[in-house]
């Protein structure tokens, strides 16, 4: 066999093999969309109790190194009184470079997960969202090792900070140089990364944040100046 035909070959066996690597995925997400589309959204459920935050870290074994670009597959879920089930969209998205993304908690009883990377497929299921406290799921690859934690936030959560995002638009650095000067009363977020705050005078700001909670990074930045400042989370 000459060196075109061997070249050839080995094209034709890598691209097999990535194009089963891409059906796996896509069964995979298949069976967590099924979930979705079999379920019957008859009623609006009002979760009591909801969660601070939901995290999803992937990081290595041993070394816990945070893993950059896993694809997070997720679908809300909300248990009803009447002990239907709510189903939300499926969301999508990317590790960060801190191996960590937040996914939105308001008025969520919990996820069913699916990790996607490098080829393998983890299923980390229904994971409930613990009321008032910060739920973080770490999956360690290549392991496939789950972890569920609770722990108190850092910061109280308070929704009538973020109870509306409307008010001026200032830019990011207007904002923050009016944090660190003590003119604000209130600061919030929310999983988009808007950032509300309300000034001392009651007047409201809302601008973006870079990524997520770099508005209580420029809290702690301030120091002694923002004690008595409200801090919220959606």
């Amino acid at each position: 066999m000459n060196s075109k035909n061997l070249l050839l070959g080995v094209f034709v066996i890598l691209t097999i093999v990535f194009a089963s690597l891409t059906i796996n995925e896509y069964v995979q997400v298949g069976i967590l969309s099924a979930q979705l589309q079999a379920s019957t959204q008859t009623r609006q459920c009002i979760r009591t109790g909801q969660g601070y935050a939901f995290r999803v870290r992937v990081v290595a074994d041993g070394t816990n190194t945070p893993v950059l670009g896993a694809k997070i597959n997720a679908i809300s879920y909300t248990t009803c009184a009447s002990g239907d089930t709510e189903w939300g969209s499926r969301i999508t998205a990317l590790t960060h470079d801190n191996g960590t993304i937040t996914l939105p908690v308001s008025a969520i009883g919990g996820y069913n997960t699916i990790i996607n990377y490098q080829g393998s497929n983890y299923v980390v299921g229904d994971v409930f969202i613990a009321p008032v406290q910060v739920t973080t799921v770490t999956l360690r690859v290549p392991s496939g090792n789950v972890t569920v934690a609770h722990s108190a936030p850092a910061y109280p959560l308070n929704e009538s900070c973020i109870s509306s995002a409307q008010g001026k638009l200032v830019e990011w650095n207007t904002a923050v140089t009016e944090v660190l000067a003590g003119h604000a009363t209130c600061l919030g977020q929310s999983h988009n990364l808007t950032v509300v705050l309300t000034l001392k005078n009651g007047t409201k700001w809302v601008t973006m944040e870079p990524a997520i909670e770099d508005i209580f990074q420029v809290y702690k930045q301030c120091g002694p100046t923002c004690t008595g400042m409200t801090l919220s989370t959606e």
